[in-house]
Order: structure tokens, then C-alpha cells, then sequence
């Protein structure tokens, strides 16, 4: 918001900020676990402001332009992800999947009952959209509890839905704050789109869409609709948690 000032993961010096440290410092009084944050130059000009891999997950690896609500982000990722998200990585590592052996194929899953848009919804979508929901969650309950507001500073996404609107290509909310949700729900549609090209039909090159296709059946048009009005939601319910978390 306008007159705000975000705080800086790294000083001049290039060494972490006062505030980078003292984010993970929180989360590490929470967690039990540490973290070691990491400049990566690279990441410089990408738009990135990090990452945490799943292989390293330990390590906060950080854009040097960031700030320090981004640390608390990754740091989030790092020591606290949710379990949806632990299973997904777990998965992705060892079986290179969003499933598991044991886990029920989804073309075994029935279509026409909508099912097998949910069950796909649930493994591949909704685990790292709850995720980056939990992450900016914890990142702006860290904040707070350090006595900085508005740090969250946007995302810059062609997402927008109902009464979001634009200013300066970052989403915000009617009261001109930075909408901490547009992240996240840039996943929302991941399974959706790519179930409509698989099952749809195509009119002028592109999909006709779920909700007018007549391949698809009335139970799929509900879960497809749910997924819409629901996604938000969900997302904030565990926005919420984790902001709790550290109003303790």
C-alpha cells in the first residue's frame, strides 16, 4: 500500500538483513528445525525471489533484491510445509509422480460422476496451493510478530476473479491491499485446463470449456464449478492457520 516500506532480506553488504535473520529465528522457535539462507545472484532479473528445493530443503535459497517477508515464505517451505505438500514431495522424489504405487490410478478413477476431476484436483492442484497459501500465511504472521505490516508486495499474475481488481499489474483487494491469495490460486486451474483439453471439444482452436461442452456430464460441470467457488476459501482457511500460528 502506498507509503509502505518492505523491508530487505539481504543488507548492502550482501550478508542476511536484521529481518531475514530474525524471521527464521521465529520459524525456528516454532518448528524445532533450522534453515540456512542462501544468496543465489542468478535469481537476480528472474522474477524469482526464491525457492526451496525439494532435494534440499534445508536450504533457503534467496534473490539478493528480496525482502524479508519472501525469507519468511521460504522459510515456511523449508520447516513447516503442510502435510498434503510433504506427501506430494514425498511422491514426486521417490516415484516422480503426484501418486504413489498405492495410490488408485485416475483414468481408474469414473469421469462421468466427476470423480476423477476431484481426485485429480486434490493429489496435483490442491497440495501446493494450500502450500503457497500456508507459506504467505506464516510469512505475514512472522511479519507481524516482528511489528511490520504490508510486507507482502504482490504478484505480479494475469489471475483475477470477481471483485479483484488491477493497480500496477499487481492484484489487490478493493481496500488497495496486496491480495496475499493471487499466488497460490494461480494453481487453481492446473488439472482444470488440462482435463478440458483432454476430454473436450475444440472450437476455433481452443476448448470450448467445461461448463458448455456437451462432452462433458452435469456431475463434472458441479465439481468444476465447486473447484471454482470453493478454491478461495480453502486457500484463505489455511492462510488463516498459519498466520495463527505466530500470533501466539
Amino acid at each position: 500500500m502506498a507509503g509502505r516500506e518492505i523491508v530487505k532480506a539481504f543488507t548492502p553488504e550482501g550478508t542476511p538483513s536484521e529481518a531475514s535473520k530474525t524471521a527464521m529465528e521465529i520459524i525456528s522457535n516454532l518448528s524445532g528445525k533450522e534453515s540456512t539462507i542462501v544468496r543465489d545472484e542468478s535469481l537476480v532479473g528472474t522474477g524469482t525471489g526464491g525457492f526451496v528445493s525439494f532435494t534440499e530443503p534445508e536450504k533457503v535459497v534467496l534473490n539478493p533484491t528480496t525482502s524479508a517477508f519472501v525469507t519468511a515464505h521460504e522459510g515456511m517451505h523449508s520447516q513447516m510445509m503442510t502435510d498434503a505438500a510433504k506427501q506430494q514431495v514425498k511422491n514426486r522424489v521417490n516415484y516422480g509422480s503426484d501418486y504413489a504405487p498405492t495410490d488408485m490410478d485416475p483414468m481408474d478413477v469414473p469421469r462421468e460422476t466427476g470423480n476423477r476431476l476431484r481426485y485429480r484436483h486434490e493429489k496435483e492442484v490442491w497440495p501446493v496451493m494450500g502450500e503457497e497459501g500456508s507459506a504467505n500465511g506464516g510469512a505475514t504472521g512472522v511479519m507481524e510478530k516482528m511489528g511490520l505490516k504490508n510486507q507482502d508486495s504482490g504478484f505480479l499474475t494475469p489471475y483475477a476473479e470477481g471483485f479483484l481488481q488491477y493497480e500496477d499489474d499487481v492484484v489487490r483487494n478493493p481496500d488497495g491491499s496486496v491480495d496475499s491469495l493471487a499466488y497460490p490460486l494461480t494453481y487453481r486451474d492446473q488439472v482444470v485446463n488440462d482435463y478440458t483439453n483432454k476430454y473436450g471439444s475444440q472450437f476455433e482452436g481452443k476448448p470450448l470449456g467445461i461448463g458448455i461442452d456437451p462432452r462433458f456430464s452435469d456431475k463434472e460441470r458441479e465439481v468444476y464449478y465447486r473447484i471454482g467457488e470453493e478454491s478461495r476459501q480453502r486457500v484463505q482457511r489455511q492462510f488463516d492457520k498459519s498466520k495463527a500460528m505466530f500470533a501466539k
